[in-house]
């Protein structure tokens, strides 16, 4: 009888390497390695954007607010120096 499963190579909110003995045939185990993933940190959202995320919830009020504060970000934003 086949049986399927999936093999992880790497996995997050692991500390280090990890070696774990799996079945490979009945009654015959073997090593299997699975590697920390790096931590990738999104950049964060610039406030516009947490803004325009909030917009598609918002009530008609809020979306007034909120026109209002994208509109002052966007005017203070510095100019492209190109």
């Amino acid at each position: 009888m086949d049986v399927g499963g999936i093999r992880v190579s790497a996995m997050s909110h692991i500390e280090k390497r990890l070696v774990v003995a799996l079945t490979v045939t009945r009654g015959k185990r073997a090593p299997y390695v699975v590697e920390p993933l790096a931590d990738t940190k999104a950049a964060p959202a610039s406030p516009v954007d947490t803004l325009r995320a909030e917009w598609h919830t918002a009530d008609p009020e809020r979306k007034k607010a909120i026109e209002a504060e994208v509109a002052a970000l966007t005017a203070s934003a510095p100019e492209d120096q190109s």
